[in-house]
């Protein structure tokens, strides 16, 4: 889409970039409810993993994500947006692994904001490398996620579902 047609649907760059904050936290909010009910914590842990990557892999997602976080860099303003959107995410992924780790399911983690940062950073690393190198595919990532989430948060009994 040209400039000018943005413009058109838009006042002004601020309404496009609210826009995109808006539609990333629907995406967010529909990724981390879908398909989970009933499912462990490492399996679903895993699915939400699957499905953001599936939905990063759409054409131009990844680009989109390099110039959202380029901006939230230059604008506080914007950062701001999109932190309120990571925040909803990590709160959500705080009562799930609270749950899990008060039924027994998993250990608690030492740190859990170290923790999130270092998995939502995996997610988009990830995005940047399946857009950098085609060849890595979402079946070649699961099992590796699958063992990574295994290995971090150690749970009483392997969860053996597969998701791809």
């Amino acid at each position: 889409m040209s400039p000018g047609a943005l413009y058109r649907y838009f006042r002004s760059k601020d309404e496009i970039i609210q826009a995109i904050a808006d539609a990333d936290r629907d995406r967010n909010r529909a990724i981390l409810t879908q398909g989970c009910d009933g499912v462990g914590f490492i399996d679903r842990t895993v699915h939400i993993a699957l499905t953001f990557l599936r939905e990063m892999a759409r054409p131009g997602a990844a680009a989109l994500l390099a110039e959202v976080m380029s901006e939230c860099l230059r604008n506080s303003a914007i950062g701001n947006r999109f932190r309120e959107n990571e925040r909803e995410c990590r709160a959500f992924f705080r009562q799930s692994m609270e749950e899990a780790v008060a039924s027994g399911e998993i250990e608690a983690v030492a740190d859990f904001d170290a923790t999130m940062s270092c998995l939502m950073a995996t997610g988009e690393g990830l995005v940047f490398r399946m857009a950098f190198d085609p060849s890595l595919t979402i079946d070649q990532v699961e099992p590796v996620l699958r063992l990574m989430a295994l290995a971090l948060f150690k749970p009483a009994a392997p969860s053996g579902g597969n998701f791809t």
